[in-house]
């Protein structure tokens, strides 16, 4: 830590802001800064509250990062900072005029979220969901207006998002109901939405079952990535086709990503039982295929004040074929054609987070085959 760093806490500390500041300038203009002295300095503007400054530099650091070591760090840090930078773009963003505690009560369908760790048809629930005259429902909530989940630093406080949805259906003089879904880790956007009068809820599926789903995305990529030409020939289930390569390194990547996923969806879903309960929990594979299931669902959602009709309950169905493309094949066909390196790591996951533990909790959700 430099001389001049020191000074700058110091006086920081002690509220000599004109001094710390410009000890900062002095030595920024005395020296090219590279990308490890822009993470240095990160810190020392978030610790001076110096907003622009550290909002410039954090751009600049994007730019200059090359490798995924310096990707690693960059992120680390602003997950770390991430409370001051969402509470600086809250600052920013809202209008300060809008009441929006006031508008909330006056709203005759209150704001829903729904979490899934993914794999879990989101993007078919909020398209359903839109689909619906009365309805808009995003996918993805980092950034407003709602798109794809953006991991940079853009992302914003879980209570801003919210709020926002208020201020979209004042927008509307209250004829649409607003929500959205899949992308808030967990319920850490619960609070956020029931603080507004709001409904929050989640989406489970059979662990097997959601891990193959997400392997085509996550999987797929990685993979390709390492194997171009000989990837592109594979189809069907990618864990299973890997086996394939006979590529004992891509086998051991892939086992390993395959293993963090897992790993993540059974505490995600232990998380979600142990705070909202079972009444909270939606079933994906009733979800797609059972349409009182669905009809409960939007009912829940929309706390009963919308009508969901048979015809429109009827027609969500037909939303990319969602009740044809979705698999709620047995899941001991996918595990026991998956390669064993991939097995494995499975089955080492199910002992480090408890064999009984797992096995009952997703029996009592009515899976079964969750181990072989």
């Amino acid at each position: 830590m430099s001389e001049i760093y020191k000074e700058a806490r110091e006086a920081h500390n002690k509220k000599l802001h004109v001094l710390a500041e410009k000890l900062y300038r002095e030595d920024q203009l005395s020296r090219k800064v590279g990308f490890g002295g822009g993470l240095y300095w990160l810190d020392c503007m978030i610790l001076l509250g110096m907003k622009g400054e550290a909002e410039e530099l954090i751009e600049r650091l994007w730019q200059k990062q090359t490798t995924d070591a310096e990707r690693e760090l960059l992120e680390k840090r602003l997950e770390y900072y991430e409370g001051i930078l969402a509470e600086w773009a809250q600052q920013e963003r809202l209008p300060s005029h809008l009441d929006i505690g006031s508008i909330a009560k006056e709203m005759p369908i209150k704001p829903f979220y729904i979490s899934s760790y993914g794999g879990s048809a989101t993007a078919w629930l909020s398209a359903s969901l839109s689909s619906h005259p009365d309805i808009v429902c995003y996918h993805g909530t980092m950034s407003f207006p709602p798109g794809r989940a953006d991991r940079r630093f853009h992302r914003i406080h879980p209570r801003e998002f919210m709020q926002s949805l208020v201020v979209s259906a004042e927008a509307t003089r209250f004829k649409k109901a607003f929500g959205a879904i899949h992308g808030y880790h967990g319920t850490s956007a619960r609070e956020a939405v029931e603080d507004l009068g709001g409904t929050f809820c989640g989406v489970i599926r059979h662990p097997i079952n959601r891990l193959k789903s997400l392997s085509h995305i996550h999987l797929a990529e990685h993979c390709e990535a390492l194997e171009p030409v000989r990837f592109r020939k594979l189809k069907g289930d990618v864990m299973a086709t890997l086996a394939e390569t006979q590529n004992e390194q891509l086998l051991e990547k892939a086992a390993n990503r395959a293993s963090t996923i897992f790993r993540n969806l059974v505490c995600y879903d232990f998380q979600m039982h142990a705070e909202c309960g079972r009444e909270r929990l939606f079933k994906m594979e009733d979800l797609t295929s059972k349409r009182k299931s669905y009809k409960e669902f939007f009912n829940y959602v929309t706390d009963g004040k919308v009508s969901p009709s048979w015809r429109y309950v009827s027609s969500v169905m037909k939303i990319n074929n969602q009740n044809r493309r979705v698999s709620n094949a047995p899941a001991a066909f996918a595990l026991r054609s998956w390669p064993q390196e991939i097995k494995s790591q499975i089955y080492q996951n199910i002992e480090d987070l408890g064999r009984e533990k797992y096995v009952d909790f997703y029996e009592s959700y009515g899976y079964s085959d969750l181990i072989i």
